[in-house]
This record gives C-alpha cells, sequence and structure tokens, in this order.
C-alpha cells in the first residue's frame, strides 16, 4: 500500500522556478520590447526638434520680414508736408541727408565695389563684418510720433524764426545733439538740438542755435499747431553673430545701424553710430529695387544697375535665408533657395554669388515685396 506524503510537501514540489531557456526568452523579449519603446522615443524626440526648429525658424522670418517692412515703408516720410511740394529745410550740422526725399533709401551689394568705403554713405563707415553676398539697405525717415509744440511767451512765443521751440512732453526721447524735425503741414525744419532744459511743470525747451546749426533761423516761426518728431537713418544687414551651433559652424542675424546715434559729445562730424542685433538665424538678405519708368510700369533691379536711380524707386523686393540655431537634420543641406535676383547656393559652388554653409540646419526662404508709402 503506497504511502501518502504529507499535503505540505506536496505543494513544495509542484511549485517550481523557470528554467534557463525560459528566463533567456523572457530577456530576449523584453529586451526587443525595450528597443521599440526606445526607437519609439527617438523618433519621437527627433520629430519633436524638428518641429521645434521649423517653429522657431518660421517665427524668426516672420519677425524680420515685419521689421523690416515697417522700417521700409516708412522711408521718405517727413511728416505730413507733402515733399513733392515742399522741400524740407535741413539747418542741422553733419545730418545724414541734406535731401530726405532722393535719399529716402539707398542700397549696397556687400560683394560688389558698391560697398567699398569710397562707394558708401559716410554715416555708414564704422560697420563691419557684413555676410559676404548678402546686401545692405539704408532707409531714413522722419519718426511719425510726435509732441505738439507749445506758444507760452517768454522767449518761446513762436513768433520768430529764432525762437526757441517748447513742447509739451519729451515722450518720444530726444536728448542733447539729436537730430529733430519740426513740421505744420506747410513746412519743416530739420535742426540739431544743442540744450533741452526742462521747466519744473514738464515742459521742454529745444534750443537750435548755430553752434551745431547752420542757421539758427527756421525757415518759419512754427505755432501750436505744429508737432516735434525724431529722426531715424537706419541700415539693415546679416553678419557673424560670433556664436555657433552645435557643431561649430557660425550663426548669422539681421542686424540695424542706426546712423544717427551719436556719443553724445557734440563734438566732430557726428559720425558714430550704433549697431544692435535684431533677429537671429539670419543668413542672407537680398534685395531688388523697383525704380519707377516713365511709362508708370516698374523695373526691378540690384543696387549695381548702373542705370538704377534711387530716387525713383517706388518698391522693393525682399528675401531672407532664415536657419535654425542648432543642427538638427540628418543628412547635410546641399539646396538651393531662390533669393530675389540671387540664388543662395551651398558653399562651394563654383561661381556662386552667395552661399550658406553644407550643415545639419533647417532653412526656409522668406520673399516679400514692399511699396515705399511715401513715393506713391
Amino acid at each position: 500500500m503506497q504511502r501518502l506524503q504529507p499535503k505540505s510537501h506536496r505543494s513544495r514540489q509542484q511549485q517550481q522556478g523557470l528554467s534557463l531557456v525560459e528566463l533567456m526568452i523572457a530577456l530576449v523579449v523584453s529586451s526587443l520590447l525595450m528597443l521599440g519603446v526606445f526607437e519609439i522615443f527617438v523618433g519621437s524626440s527627433g520629430t519633436d526638434r524638428v518641429a521645434h526648429a521649423y517653429a522657431r525658424v518660421q517665427e524668426n522670418g516672420r519677425l524680420a520680414m515685419d521689421m523690416l517692412t515697417r522700417h521700409i515703408r516708412m522711408a521718405g516720410y517727413q511728416g505730413c508736408i507733402d515733399s513733392e511740394i515742399v522741400d524740407l529745410n535741413v539747418i542741422a550740422d553733419n545730418a545724414p541727408t541734406g535731401d530726405l526725399t532722393g535719399q529716402a533709401i539707398w542700397g549696397y551689394e556687400s560683394q560688389h565695389s558698391g560697398w567699398t568705403v569710397a562707394n558708401r554713405n559716410d554715416f555708414l563707415d564704422n560697420i563691419s563684418g557684413v555676410h559676404s553676398g548678402s546686401d545692405v539697405v539704408y532707409v531714413q525717415y522722419v519718426s511719425p510720433t510726435g509732441v505738439n509744440v507749445i506758444c507760452d511767451g517768454g522767449g518761446n512765443s513762436c513768433s520768430a524764426v529764432n525762437a526757441n521751440i517748447k513742447i509739451e512732453d519729451n515722450s518720444i526721447g530726444l536728448n542733447k545733439y539729436d537730430i529733430a524735425v519740426v513740421s505744420d503741414c506747410e513746412n519743416a525744419d530739420m535742426f540739431r538740438i544743442v540744450n533741452l532744459p526742462k521747466d519744473t511743470d514738464g515742459k521742454t525747451t529745444l534750443a537750435h542755435s548755430n553752434s551745431h546749426n547752420s542757421s539758427n533761423n527756421l525757415s518759419k516761426p512754427y505755432s501750436d499747431d505744429a508737432q516735434v518728431m525724431s529722426f531715424e537713418a537706419l541700415a539693415f544687414y546679416t553678419k557673424d553673430t560670433g556664436r555657433d551651433t552645435n557643431r561649430g559652424n557660425p550663426i548669422y542675424s539681421l542686424y540695424q545701424f542706426d546712423s544717427a546715434f551719436h556719443d553724445g559729445s557734440g563734438t566732430g562730424t557726428y559720425i558714430t553710430g550704433l549697431e544692435q542685433e535684431l533677429v537671429e538665424g539670419i543668413e542672407q538678405l537680398q534685395i531688388l529695387y523697383g525704380q519707377r519708368l516713365t511709362d508708370g510700369n516698374l523695373r526691378f533691379v540690384d543696387a549695381t544697375d548702373g542705370n538704377l536711380d534711387f530716387a525713383e524707386v517706388d518698391a522693393i523686393r525682399i528675401g531672407l535665408l532664415v536657419s535654425s540655431s542648432e543642427e538638427i537634420l540628418t543628412d547635410p543641406d546641399n539646396n538651393l533657395y531662390r533669393l530675389p535676383g540671387t540664388d543662395i547656393e551651398p558653399l562651394g559652388t563654383a561661381g556662386a554669388t552667395a552661399t550658406h554653409t553644407v550643415d545639419r540646419r533647417l532653412r526656409l526662404a522668406f520673399n516679400s515685396t514692399i511699396v515705399l508709402r511715401n513715393r506713391q
């Protein structure tokens, strides 16, 4: 007769662990699952980086184009006067322009002789490092934001051409030796501020003596129907920021040079200027200028065209090549990008006028046509 084993002993015999083969199979299956999860994570991460870079490039391109459009559209603005009837009277010493109507916009090609020191506006001489092949555009205008003139007697009676100009406040940020414009829609004068003391009531007086002006006489006495505005003279271009991508390639940006900015000393020729970086990732700026012909049509040419008269430019075509700050593509960028008047080709292309680095940055081209409002 078979002897029965205790119940507890039978339970221990039935509780067996995994064999070595089963353990190895389980490890292989789990490894494959983990590898799949890792592949999904890597793919998702790469897609997210590309999407983020694309959004950033789009944002920078729109921002840069908006900035350029806003300033270029204002080229030649002289307040409320009709520039075809009334000439802006310039008495400011060493003003960037003596003819705001004819010199409202000017352009240069950095890879041509037109950007040499001998050929460009003296007020742009302190610009250096413009990206080879990129264009430079220079615009001048009177700021549309002004402050009202006050007539209160006591030397500011608005009854004499040499009287100081008193304004309601200095909300437009005028400083000593700045260039300002006063206009009443019938006349306009550009003068350099020699002094601007503030009254106890917050009102500011703008002196324009002949120590920093060709005369202390304006073209007329201005009354309280006039406004005082600041003068803008700005150049735009691209250059190397001195920063690099994650793979060591140079990062370019859109820059602005304020040629009317001065050191505040009130001496010399005021050719100082102030450079500011505006938008990162702008590699190229290309421009064609739309010259109005006698038949009313526009012909678009670059700044080096021998028959181009900038005083007759009524519109421009502008193009930007914008890149991401990080190199996130899987393959090097060997694409050609078409901008107005110039193709941006991969670095090393024979005969290329303008090039981009062959790297893994994402790039997009932005193009627009801008009408100069004050030439219509």
